[in-house]
């Protein structure tokens, strides 16, 4: 998806007013409602929207940042805007600071695969301070538009690509699992599946021959992550699984694998 496609210029603002949640949720539907030709979709049905969403957990995912986010029938295309506030607005954050960056997406109902990539990559370009001090430092609301569209990624259309690999890696330590699984949601053109799986302790530990050399009490914590990626980010991949594979005690609990796909077909939804 072209992200200057869907980040629309009338909905980008810089406030001074003291917002609570309510407020500038009402008053993002606003924004967002006026800036679609639907006329099925109205604001008060994108607040409702909204507010679905925030009864799962507050958007605001980290401090000074909130996402809110919702999917809507009859939406042909992504709608996203950005909200500024040197002030702070109260929106439930984590850490009960005021939120200064809220960025909104409204996507189209059967669009969950491109939602969970656009969010990965807003998420990870937030993920630097210097990047939002640059959009609230941002004089005008184009000026936060081309900030924005300068430096951050979203995956675009799937590429006819030439080759593929899997990659299958082995978790055993729930702590490092949401950094693996970050790794493959940010990457291009990844399909992915995870599995629970067993260790062979468990197994093991229930034949006499075995029993009496492997403790029952270990945490029996065990998933596999099967990947499809391109050929060309493969590397890139391994690499950043080595780092954490290296950081890991007697470097255990984490195993990966890869292989040359000769023929593949199809996508999956995540």
């Amino acid at each position: 998806m072209e992200l200057s496609r869907i980040l629309k210029l009338e909905c980008i603002e810089q406030v001074d007013k003291k917002y609570n949640k309510n407020e500038i949720l009402h008053h993002i539907s606003e924004l967002a409602a006026n800036s679609i030709n639907n006329k099925k979709i109205s604001a008060s049905t994108i607040e409702k929207k909204f507010w679905e969403r925030e009864k799962l957990g507050s958007t605001a995912i980290a401090p000074e940042i909130a996402i809110p986010h919702c999917r809507l029938k009859n939406l042909d295309n992504f709608i996203m805007g950005i909200i500024t506030s040197k002030n702070g607005i109260k929106f439930d954050s984590i850490d009960n600071k005021p939120t200064k960056v809220i960025i909104f997406i409204l996507a189209p109902e059967g669009a969950s695969t491109e939602m969970i990539r656009l969010l990965a990559g807003i998420s990870q370009y937030l993920r630097s301070k210097d990047n939002i001090s640059k959009i609230l430092n941002a004089p005008t609301p184009e000026a936060i538009r081309q900030t924005f569209l300068n430096h951050t990624k979203v995956n675009d259309e799937p590429k006819q690509l030439k080759s593929h690999m899997l990659i299958n890696v082995i978790i055993q330590d729930e702590n490092i699992f949401d950094p693996i699984l970050e790794i493959f949601t940010e990457s291009e053109n990844t399909n992915l599946v995870l599995l629970d799986a067993e260790n062979a302790a468990e197994y093991l530990y229930h034949m006499p021959l075995f029993s009496s050399f492997l403790e029952n009490s270990k945490e029996k914590y065990c998933r596999l992550i099967s990947a499809t990626v391109e050929t060309g980010i493969a590397d890139q991949i391994c690499k950043q699984l080595d780092l954490i594979i290296n950081n890991q005690p007697q470097h255990s609990g984490l195993l990966y694998y890869t292989q040359h796909i000769a023929r593949l077909n199809g996508a999956l939804q995540i």
